[in-house]
């Protein structure tokens, strides 16, 4: 017998008057939907007076299949919803007890899952929680009920709730297998990590404590005494290095139950105040100091350290956070650091670039010129401290679009210039605010250095997500053919612990950096370490130095850098290059069209067949590609990414070099 499922219309369709020609108009008949699908219509009534006295109803006999909800719009119109409910057909029948009668007729398919697509990698910390996000092929598929598996071991790491949240219990890696009804199935990898933990030193155990200025000599850090930063401690038998952060503490992550010995590596002006350390381990007759651990941290381990003779020997650095560009702000900072073993008392001295001009200072500048290009700070600074400047500076406008601009920094006591940096910032239309430079960079295509030169390396980070980085990593691997014994952090941005392995592997930590995001604040959404070293001795000639930067954001994956290139020589040679003579814009070079939307030609004049060399670069500097001809055209821009690229155009005979830019569209 056939269910009947009766919805009373409410208000006005109680109680209505219909004319002889009244009709149930739907606004469809039939519906065709999937198991899971919502759908609807609407049933219109005409000549419909408000006087006229009728029931009106709507029914199915089919609720195992669908199941229908009818709602009033006016009154002569309802509105009703149908979801669909286990495959099969069904009848809906919209009546007035006095007249007009309609039927809509609804199909139910079964849509069967074609294939699933899950979040493909999770990464969590202990405690975090997480959804698998999954997408069905086909979308209207009905049957989307899905289970979870973790496989082997990875139960220990994670759990997963049956409607796909993630929760991180233990360190490690686990593997989530989600499999649909159908068969199908998609793999999730998760990886769990604890509290942010050295890459350097693996162990659980803790040594720390502080290298400080024993003014008195008397072994204890008293009141006024303060932490020597960027001091070089050799950990053995790990054979690693440990550096003191800005307020001369060091720790170091290590085994258990086992004898550790920390080296201090004074230079010839120094010399070791402490004979015991604040937990009653006393240092042999080398400056060093025998740890023997078991399974708590171990802390204290201070040193005292006094200079043997006063020395003076400060040293000024700048760095500009930023690539330039058009008219827009750029974060410079200044940093004077002294390496002697007395107070500095100074000036600090800033040239800026004439086009440039300064916005904002973190101190306030003790005088200024009348141009307000060079500015005057006052600074004394005890020995191994660093004194930080920050400004913001506004970049010229477009007419200065790849010129390198020179700004200049000294310290001076009186008129003597004590020390002395420049920065050279190209301006350009785009960067990576991620990035690593070498100075010098070098000389010819080789960037040739010769053997004695220090390199300095900047890497530079900046954080462009959307909330704070509460810590940043960076992990740079050396080159063999650099001398660890000559490494020296020059400065950094903030707060920073380096650590390092004999074969090379150095881990600056800015832990509690709060690195703020750059849609927050973008001038201190920046950060830096600077960092020097020289190549070992007896090097063969011409030796390849590249370096590449890892720059961890949290628990983000790491961001590379660049990877700068310099070859180490024992002699220049006066190169092609240095000799090369300018020809003017006007000369007879034409590269059509431009803007490049597919390729352009290149033409010059060459009645003489030279040899010319093309040099295509993007505006970063790196080369994309370089082609020679004796013809008089080059084809170029083909297969090139959007955006502005330089060219040199090169005569090999008469060295006559020609440079312009062209834009692929």
């Amino acid at each position: 017998m056939k269910k009947i499922f009766t919805f009373w219309m409410m208000a006005l369709w109680s109680v209505v008057s219909l004319g002889q020609n009244a009709e149930i108009i739907l606004s469809t008949s039939f519906i065709n939907m999937s198991v899971g699908q919502l759908e609807s219509f609407t049933a219109k009534i005409t000549q419909c007076y408000p006087n006229d006295q009728h029931e009106f109803y709507i029914q199915t006999g089919d609720t195992d299949i669908i199941d229908i909800h009818v709602s009033q719009v006016n009154y002569d119109e309802s509105y009703c919803e149908i979801y669909g409910l286990k495959p099969g057909s069904a009848i809906i029948e919209i009546a007035s007890s006095k007249g007009p009668y309609a039927v809509c007729e609804v199909w139910v398919d079964y849509v069967d899952v074609e294939s699933i697509s899950v979040t493909p990698y999770i990464e969590l910390e202990v405690g975090e929680s997480q959804s698998i996000s999954i997408d069905y092929t086909p979308s209207d598929a009905t049957n989307k009920t899905v289970l979870y598996h973790v496989e082997d071991n990875g139960t220990d790491v994670i759990s997963v709730k049956n409607w796909g949240l993630v929760i991180g219990k233990n360190p490690g890696t686990a593997t989530i297998i989600v499999r649909a009804c159908s068969g199908y199935e998609a793999r999730c990898e998760v990886v769990v990590r604890g509290p942010l933990s050295p890459i350097i030193g693996s162990g659980k155990i803790h040594i720390s404590g502080t290298v400080f200025f024993d003014e008195n000599e008397n072994g204890i850090q008293d009141g006024e005494e303060y932490g020597l930063p960027q001091q070089k401690l050799l950990i053995l038998p790990d054979s690693v290095y440990a550096q003191t952060d800005n307020a001369g503490k060091y720790s170091f992550s290590c085994g258990e139950e086992t004898v550790y010995q920390i080296i201090p590596q004074l230079s010839d002006n120094w010399k070791l105040t402490t004979e015991t350390t604040s937990n009653g381990l006393k240092s042999g007759a080398l400056p060093m100091t025998e740890v023997s651990l078991g399974k708590t941290n171990v802390s204290g381990i201070d040193f005292g350290v006094k200079n043997i003779k006063d020395e003076r020997k400060p040293e000024i650095s700048i760095i500009s956070l930023e690539a330039g560009r058009c008219f827009e702000f750029i974060p410079i900072t200044l940093f004077i650091k002294n390496n002697g073993s007395i107070i500095e008392q100074g000036s600090i001295q800033l040239n800026l670039f004439p086009e440039m001009s300064i916005v904002s200072t973190s101190q306030e500048y003790d005088s200024i010129s009348v141009d307000k290009k060079t500015l005057y700070w006052n600074v004394n600074v005890r020995p191994f401290e660093r004194v930080y400047i920050k400004l913001i500076a506004r970049m010229p406008d477009f007419r200065f679009m790849r010129d390198t601009l020179e700004s200049v920094v000294s310290y001076k006591d009186a008129e003597v210039v004590l020390s002395s940096d420049t920065t050279n910032v190209v301006m350009r239309c785009s960067f990576d605010p991620n990035d690593k430079t070498v100075f010098p960079m070098g000389v010819t295509e080789e960037n040739l250095v010769l053997m004695n030169e220090p390199l300095s390396y900047t890497i530079r980070f900046q954080n462009t997500g959307n909330d704070y980085a509460k810590n940043v990593v960076v992990i740079d691997t050396l080159s063999s053919a650099l001398d660890l014994e000559t490494f020296e952090v020059v400065a950094a941005s903030h707060n920073l612990k380096t650590n390092y392995t004999s074969d090379g592997v150095v881990e600056f930590r800015f832990d509690d950096i709060m690195l703020l995001d750059s849609t927050t604040n973008e001038p201190e959404s920046h950060g830096f370490v600077k960092y020097r070293i020289k190549a070992k001795r007896d090097l063969p000639d011409n030796t390849v130095v590249e370096n590449t930067a890892h720059i961890f954001f949290d628990y983000n994956p790491a961001v590379v850098t660049n990877t700068t290139m310099n070859t180490m020589t024992y002699t220049i040679l006066k190169n092609e290059e240095s000799t090369a003579i300018e020809i003017p814009y006007d000369a007879t070079v034409k590269l059509y069209p431009n803007p490049v939307s597919d390729y352009a030609v290149l033409e010059f004049d060459n009645a003489g067949n030279d040899l010319f060399q093309l040099t295509i670069s993007d505006v970063t500097g790196k080369v994309v590609y370089t082609m020679q001809t004796s013809g008089n055209n080059f084809v170029v821009g083909k297969g090139l990414a959007k955006g502005v690229y330089l060219y040199s155009l090169k005569n090999t005979q008469t060295n006559q070099v020609y440079r312009n830019s062209f834009l692929v569209e």
